[in-house]
């Protein structure tokens, strides 16, 4: 049976994500799923530090609900966590607009979790950070609100499931992001030429780019046909070829941009793969 994982991003990894990824298993293993499709919950932090364990009153709300994390320790989210992911969540808008404009190539199984199996126009309601403030008031609405969506999302998904058992389909959770995005939130998606891409080393994930001048006659005469442009890291000191150019951001037809984008993300994703 092929596993499938979800991965819930907050900022640091301490109350929201790791009470949701908990929740959400808790609902699983306590279903008629488990013996029918092999799902992971996990969590992580776009900020978070590692190694901490989750807030005293998450440790406690869990154990009234039935699920213990005294043993769960924050993470990092890394790059390779969350492209090993079948299904993100992240839990507020601010987070999520950071996350289009840095991982733009994940945005196609990425969901604002209030958004998740409701309507595309929408407008999204973020799931506050309680230990902020750290009052009672403030875990008290957060565990009423984070319940009722982990529930709600969780009764999607296994809707979705008994759909597809239905109809005697494979059931994968690329099905939520392939069988019920509209045209119009496709676009939303995927508008790449509305905005500027940010390009990640391909050894150490960081954004310090910067564009050098070319060497030799591959860099200056062949490479730039294709989009290949040398670029130096700051932050590992590498020297690095990426497949992006001014092409992209010119102002050929939308076939030939969306083409050349598709291109250019499939021979970055195989030089990420490569070993140092």
């Amino acid at each position: 049976m092929q596993i499938q994982k979800i991965l819930v991003l907050c900022r640091g990894n301490v109350t929201r994500s790791p009470f949701i990824a908990g929740y959400l298993n808790y609902l699983y293993r306590n279903s008629d799923l488990v013996d029918k499709v092999h799902l992971e919950f996990d969590s992580s932090g776009i900020e978070g530090k590692k190694n901490h364990p989750v807030h005293p009153r998450v440790l406690e709300r869990g154990v009234e609900l039935g699920f213990d994390l005294s043993l769960y320790r924050s993470k990092h989210s890394d790059l390779k966590l969350m492209e090993e992911a079948d299904l993100l969540f992240v839990v507020d808008t601010k987070q999520y607009s950071r996350f289009k404009k840095i991982y733009t190539h994940l945005l196609h199984k990425t969901y604002h979790i209030y958004e998740f199996g409701r309507e595309t126009d929408i407008e999204s309601i973020d799931i506050e950070d309680p230990s902020e403030l750290n009052t009672d008031e403030d875990f008290a609405e957060f565990f009423r609100f984070g319940e009722a969506e982990v529930n709600r999302v969780w009764n999607f998904i296994k809707g979705t499931y008994n759909r597809f058992e239905f109809e005697n389909e494979p059931f994968t959770l690329k099905v939520f992001y392939k069988h019920h995005l509209k045209p119009e939130e496709t676009e939303r998606r995927y508008g790449f030429f509305n905005r500027r891409f940010h390009a990640l080393c391909p050894h150490c994930q960081s954004k310090r780019l910067r564009r050098i001048k070319r060497k030799g006659w591959l860099q200056k005469r062949f490479l730039p046909r294709f989009g290949g442009y040398p670029y130096h890291c700051g932050n590992c000191n590498r020297d690095v070829i990426l497949f992006i150019g001014s092409e992209i951001k010119s102002s050929h037809r939308r076939e030939q941009k969306l083409e050349k984008w598709h291109n250019f993300i499939k021979m970055e994703m195989e030089l990420r793969k490569k070993p140092d």
